[in-house]
């Protein structure tokens, strides 16, 4: 012989009607599958006590009325993080400790839109090849500490960054927008990568370069050697040598005066009374003596384009001997 008790039960939607007999009384739900004690001996005065327990691993009903097994909880957290994108999201508006990132990023979300102003008022260590991504908006007080081995293209930190350095990271100039400095002279170019020394070398006994501080001064050395040719365009030269020593076996005077238009020759300056020249010229004005090579002295204009001299103004020649020459004294 067996005997069955059941008690009363009947759709869940419908308790809300009823009106129970008295405290304590009992009711299943047949909807919800679950159970109720009354509470009170007025419409609606049910207590829910359970709920019906499922054992899904990916929580597929999405119920509002029904518990889990512990075991589902942990095999569905068990799932997510292993194919989630290891996104930690920090929702406090200050974070004053150490965030240590390991494979995965930082998200800085307060639960409507992302990126929006938090301070990050400690360290932020990354210590692994993770991506760490500080966007528009995130304003960081702190340093960002990319340890050994971290790959630098995953560290992302947008234009908006402030009060914060980067430290201790090593930045491959292939990840760089401009990773080189073009340097070009009169003749190549080069490109320079950033980190590497340029160095600017003066040629020998012509050129001499000095690094002071943030100044880098080229000039000529004391003693100069110029291995090619010379070539001065300007209207005066002037050397306080007191030594020339000239290579060559003729001296070549006159080099623009294609048109016979000037005196030339040499001359220098000595003083008896006033500044007054001595020199050798050719005179090309003196046509009825055939533009001769005069020797002048006591002459108190400097020479130019015109020697200018006097008859009274030629000078003593002393020598050894003159050889087929024609000596004529002039009239008068």
């Amino acid at each position: 012989m067996s005997n069955t008790i059941q008690i009363k039960r009947g759709a869940d939607t419908g308790r809300t009607t009823l009106t129970p007999g008295g405290l304590g009384e009992p009711i299943f739900g047949t909807t919800n599958k679950a159970l109720y004690i009354a509470h009170a001996t007025s419409e609606g005065g049910w207590t829910w006590v359970g709920a019906p327990i499922l054992d899904q691993d990916d929580m597929s009903s999405n119920s509002a009325t029904s518990l889990v097994t512990q075991q589902s909880i942990k095999k569905y957290v068990d799932d997510e993080m292993a194919t989630a994108d290891d996104f930690l999201d920090l929702n406090d508006t200050d974070i004053n400790d150490t965030v240590t990132l390991v494979g995965g990023h930082v998200a800085i979300y307060d639960g409507t839109s992302a990126w929006t102003n938090r301070a990050l008022s400690g360290d932020i260590a990354i210590t692994s090849t993770g991506v760490a991504s500080i966007a528009s908006g995130v304003v960081v007080n702190a340093d960002v500490n990319a340890s050994a081995g971290i790959a630098y293209s995953k560290l992302n930190l947008s234009t908006s960054i402030v009060s914060g350095d980067l430290v201790n990271a090593t930045v491959a100039n292939s990840k760089l927008a401009n990773s080189t400095v073009t340097v070009a002279g009169d003749s190549g170019s080069v490109a320079i990568d950033l980190g590497d020394t340029l160095t600017i070398q003066g040629t020998a006994n012509e050129v001499v370069t000095a690094m002071a501080g943030d100044v880098l001064t080229i000039g000529m050395p004391d003693d100069v050697t110029i291995t090619g040719d010379l070539v001065v365009n300007g209207d005066m030269t002037t050397a306080t040598s007191t030594e020339i020593a000239i290579g060559d076996v003729n001296i070549k005077l006159a080099q623009a005066n294609s048109a016979d238009s000037a005196d030339f020759g040499f001359y220098g300056k000595y003083v008896s009374s006033g500044t007054k020249y001595s020199g050798l010229f050719r005179d090309q004005s003196n046509t009825t003596q055939s533009k001769p090579w005069t020797f002048a002295e006591a002459m108190t204009t400097e020479p130019g384009a015109t020697a200018t001299f006097t008859t009274g103004m030629l000078a003593t020649v002393r020598c050894g001997e003159i050889v087929s020459a024609t000596i004529d004294g002039g009239t008068f």
